[in-house]
Parts: C-alpha cells; sequence; structure tokens
C-alpha cells in the first residue's frame, strides 16, 4: 500500500494494512436465490429491468461470491480502518429439483450455469411432491462442520430464511464471524434487522448495490459468440447466421436465435419463472 494511502483518514482513524486474508465459505440456498432473481412475484431482476430482461441479460453468477467479498472489504475498511482482504475458498449450493422440470426452464438453466461456467461446488437433490425436502438442513450442518473444523473464519450465507438463524448463532459462538448476502427488497427476509438475533457480524451484503454488475448484457459478437465459461475466456461456442453451431453443445437452457422465429416465439423461449413458496413455508419446485 502507497504511504499516503497508508494514511488516508477514514471514520475513527486511519488506514492500517493487515497482510493476513480472511478466510471465507460462501453458502448458497439456491432455491431462495432462484425466487430473488427469477420468481414471479415481483423480483428483483424484473424490478430493476423489466419483465424481459432475460432476453438482453443474464446473471454473471462466478462474480456474486467476489462481489459479496468486496462489499464486506469495504465495511471492515469503514469501521475498523483496517484493509483486510476477504478470500473465498469456496462456494457451495444446495437446491432442488423436479424429475419433471424441463431442461430449458430458468430453474434448470440457473444450476446448470452455475455447474458450467464457474468452480461452485452445486448439489442438486430430486425433490418429493414438488417440495424441497433436507436441502436447508444439509447446508446448515454444513455451514457449521467447516466452521467447527477451522476450514474459514467467515461463513457467508446467500439466504433470506429466518431457519438457519440457530445454525448461525452456533458458528459465532465457536469465535467464526458471519455474514449474509440477500436481496433487500425481500418482506419476509426483514427478520435480519434483528440484533437481539445475534447471527451476523456485518451489515447484510444486498444485492441491489451491484446489481449492475451481477446482471450483464449478453455478450454477442458478429457471429453471435456466446460465453460458455466465465473462468476461461478462450471456452466459447460459435452460432453462424443460420443457426448452425460448432461439434460443442449450447449450454442448456440458451434458446437458439433463428430467422424463421417470430418476436412473441423468441420471448416465449426465454422467459420461463418459477413458483412462488407455497404457504406453509415449503419450497414448491415444479417449474
Amino acid at each position: 500500500m502507497a504511504a499516503a494511502e497508508e494514511g488516508r483518514a477514514v471514520p475513527g482513524g486511519v488506514i492500517r494494512s493487515n497482510g493476513t486474508p480472511i478466510r471465507a465459505m460462501v453458502f448458497v440456498d439456491g432455491s431462495n436465490l432462484f425466487y430473488d432473481f427469477y420468481g414471479q412475484e415481483q423480483s428483483l431482476t424484473e424490478k430493476v429491468y423489466g419483465p424481459l430482461w432475460m432476453i438482453s441479460r443474464e446473471v454473471n453468477w462466478g462474480k456474486l461470491p467476489q462481489l459479496i467479498a468486496r462489499n464486506l472489504e469495504e465495511q471492515i475498511l469503514a469501521t475498523q480502518g483496517v484493509q483486510r482482504l476477504v478470500d473465498v475458498t469456496r462456494t457451495v449450493v444446495y437446491t432442488s429439483m423436479s424429475r419433471q422440470t424441463p431442461r430449458n426452464s430458468a430453474r434448470a438453466t440457473m444450476f446448470t450455469h452455475m455447474k458450467e461456467r464457474t468452480n461452485f461446488e452445486v448439489h442438486v437433490s430430486e425433490n418429493t411432491n414438488n417440495q424441497e425436502k433436507c436441502v436447508d438442513i444439509a447446508l446448515a450442518i454444513d455451514m457449521l462442520y467447516y466452521a467447527l473444523q477451522d476450514h474459514c473464519d467467515l461463513v457467508i450465507l446467500v439466504s433470506a430464511d429466518r431457519d438457519f438463524v440457530p445454525a448461525l448463532k452456533r458458528i459465532r459462538q465457536a469465535g467464526k464471524r458471519v455474514a449474509l448476502g440477500i436481496a433487500g427488497g425481500r418482506l419476509d427476509a426483514r427478520w435480519y434487522l434483528n440484533r437481539d438475533l445475534h447471527c451476523q457480524d456485518f451489515r447484510p451484503v444486498m444485492f441491489e448495490g451491484f446489481l449492475d454488475e451481477l446482471v450483464v448484457p449478453k455478450i454477442r459478437g458478429a457471429n453471435n459468440v456466446h460465453r460458455v465459461n466465465e473462468l476461461d475466456g478462450n471456452s466459447l461456442i460459435n452460432e453462424d447466421s443460420r443457426g448452425s453451431k460448432s461439434s460443442s453443445p449450447l449450454p442448456l437452457g440458451r434458446p437458439r436465435s433463428t430467422s424463421s422465429q417470430s418476436p412473441r416465439q423468441r420471448v416465449g423461449t426465454v422467459v420461463r419463472t418459477g413458483r412462488s413458496r407455497s404457504g406453509n413455508g415449503s419450497k414448491q419446485n415444479n417449474v
């Protein structure tokens, strides 16, 4: 760090450099995240970009851990005057789908992209009677295990589900830090404002704060080039103007754009959303 930056004033003092990174693991409640971005009841993306946002934009899921980590680094700097690196060593996603879920649905496409385009570890179980079973339990147990086994210093939970509060409390009691990543507009997530729960060490990281960096324009070149791997910029698939393709298959859920389709047909192939949660709190995944 430059000397001038070392002495820059911040609330409560000056910046002090600490070279020890904070080891972080991100645990994602996949179904909760899906409804934040693709739910029919005014999802975050629909509110900002409109109901047909998937035609021109896509979510770069590989950026999500980095953006959350950056926000937490800024919070540490602002409150403690210390510059610390939040090093995300692992991101694990937990979700489920019905056996009848169409492969080109928004839900299937989201988790396929997470598997193929990022280094996330994605666990997809088969739901029963359109209800998600044991997924939240698996997530909570893994959070506790990795924290108690000292595999991380900071647990980042991406979920608005209050059911994780007991696990988050235990993690903090073990001397680990806890942070939340959520969509701030969700009315069912206001529990995080209750400081008496003692289940977090930072202000919740709101997706709204970096949405334009996460939901990006689809990459289309002269030959309709699509990015299929966000970690390797050389992994590309080319389609010519007639819709023919190279030997590599298209990513699941990517509708093929052809001149024979009408605008209404093209919209229909892209806009697929999931159902909202059922009234009893169980998660329905029959899209």
